[in-house]
């Protein structure tokens, strides 16, 4: 009997030791298959990728934008559109953007006829100004074809190599004022202004000069 007792007593202790264990190895509540309704369902999600300018030409970044612990705020970006030509000016190359800013961009003038009373009037030198001479001058206030007969020459040619200057251009002349020069026989201001013009309607050069070869009683002059 005594001995039933003992087996009883050490199988009871056998039972409380596993179901202690049993106890100890109980999965923790919300774990992998240990669930119930009151866990709530894991948020994950992959990484967010920095918020950016545009790339697009024009688009340059001022500042970043900054991580604020949940998401990207907001980048300061600017935009310049490309530069066009002033009104009536005609586009030779497009702009192109660079990755800061625009450049190549040409453009050409509109075209205007060749006027010899503005674009050789605004090239005559310095303290001279247009005015008619006399008639032992040139008697045009207005810039006017040479004749050869003017220039005292054979051909406007002859008179355009004299002076070293491409002999199929246009001549042009007006009478001017400037600065006193000494002849043999007094003190005169009169000139002569000459404008020489490519066939591209270039100006090749302006120049003056002096009238004194051309004044009765006198000869020579500066």
């Amino acid at each position: 009997m005594k001995r039933w007792k003992n087996f009883w007593g050490v199988l009871s202790v056998a039972i409380l030791l596993a179901a202690g264990k049993g106890a100890l190895a109980k999965p923790v509540l919300c774990s992998p298959g240990y669930q119930d309704s009151t866990c709530g369902s894991p948020v994950s999600h992959a990484a967010i990728p920095q918020t950016q300018c545009s790339a697009g030409a024009g688009w340059t970044t001022l500042s970043p934008a900054v991580w604020q612990g949940a998401q990207w705020s907001a980048p300061s970006c600017q935009y310049q559109p490309p530069p066009t030509c002033s009104s009536g000016w005609t586009q030779a190359s497009a702009p192109w953007w660079n990755g800061s800013s625009w450049v190549g961009l040409s453009c050409n003038p509109p075209f205007l006829p060749f006027d010899p009373n503005v674009q050789c009037a605004a090239r005559l030198p310095a303290g001279y100004s247009q005015a008619a001479q006399p008639a032992d001058g040139f008697p045009y206030s207005y810039w006017s074809l040479a004749t050869a007969a003017e220039l005292g020459t054979s051909s406007v040619a002859q008179y355009l190599g004299n002076y070293g200057m491409p002999t199929n251009d246009t001549l042009y002349l007006v009478g001017a004022v400037g600065p006193l020069y000494q002849a043999e026989c007094g003190q005169f201001n009169d000139y002569g202004a000459l404008c020489a013009v490519s066939p591209s309607n270039n100006i090749d050069a302006v120049w003056v000069v002096s009238n004194a070869n051309n004044k009765p009683g006198c000869g020579g002059g500066n």
